[in-house]
């Protein structure tokens, strides 16, 4: 980092040989001087030792499975439990984040590979480990990540393939409820069922992996961002519970809701809204 500010500088005092008159010397330094800003501004400004450190800790949270003592010794010995250094940018420089939209875990599955059953599995032990040192619940809208992250993709698969429809519904219904453990297990802890989220920044179509923090919490805050709700709602009747979760733990109900459901494309959803929307002004006469 040293050597290209260095080469910047010369670039732009000499890019232009003799002139050197009043002001110039200044005007030039003030690309320097905001690129210096910026650098130290931003959360990945940090040396070379500190930067194999995150992705030392980044590796111990993805492994957490295999070694879940290895987080937690990491984190004794000083790791940032909001911090950690993975490969696909902003995304994966969050513990939280990588723990909330990492493939979570199954009972049944577990025990099928390892034999027993953990408790908690390693999805909530994680999450838990790094509220325990102090990871910022509040810091990334983790409850709308989950129920997004946890869509109907994987659902759509498994119906495309070719097998029992019995083993089938069974792994659809496996997905549902680990996806509303997981949702349920932050939300415990303090995550907001109604804090909004942007899917800008997590589609791959629009996937920037320098997007600062900053620019995510406007993100989150313009007119396309959506509540944990909305995204249950447009998920559509199969993740009704997820729906029924989130009214359980307080997410509020409003008109955004009717056009979740709306755009959920499904008679049965569109009527449970409504009748809940309804219920809800009249208390609120």
């Amino acid at each position: 980092m040293k050597k290209v500010i260095a080469i910047f500088f010369i670039c732009v005092l000499f890019s232009s040989c003799g002139k050197f008159e009043e002001g110039t010397v200044l005007n030039r330094l003030t690309p320097i001087r905001l690129l210096l800003l910026n650098i130290r501004k931003n959360p990945d400004n940090i040396s070379n030792e500190q930067r194999k450190q995150a992705r030392a800790f980044y590796n111990a949270i993805v492994r957490y499975e295999w070694e879940p003592e290895k987080v937690k010794e990491m984190l004794d010995a000083g790791a940032d439990p909001n911090y950690c250094y993975g490969e696909c940018g902003w995304i994966q420089n969050n513990p939280l984040i990588e723990t909330a939209r990492s493939m979570f875990f199954d009972a049944t599955g577990f025990k099928e590979v390892y034999g027993y059953v953990p408790n908690p599995l390693p999805d909530e032990g994680r999450s838990i480990d790094l509220l325990n040192y102090g990871a910022d619940i509040h810091k990334y809208p983790y409850a709308w990540i989950i129920v997004y992250r946890y869509g109907n993709y994987y659902i759509h698969d498994e119906q495309l393939k070719e097998q029992d429809k019995n083993l089938m519904d069974y792994y659809i219904s496996d997905y549902i409820k680990n996806a509303n453990r997981l949702l349920s297990a932050f939300i415990r802890v303090g995550a907001s069922v109604d804090a909004k989220g942007n899917h800008i920044a997590f589609d791959w179509q629009t996937y920037n992996d320098n997007l600062s923090y900053e620019d995510f919490c406007k993100l989150c805050k313009t007119s396309e961002a959506t509540t944990p709700l909305y995204e249950a709602i447009k998920k559509g009747m199969q993740w009704e519970s997820q729906v029924d979760l989130l009214l359980k733990y307080g997410a509020i109900i409003d008109e955004s809701c009717l056009e979740a459901a709306k755009l959920s494309g499904e008679e049965a959803m569109i009527e449970k809204i409504q009748k809940l929307f309804d219920r809800k002004q009249k208390s609120d006469e």
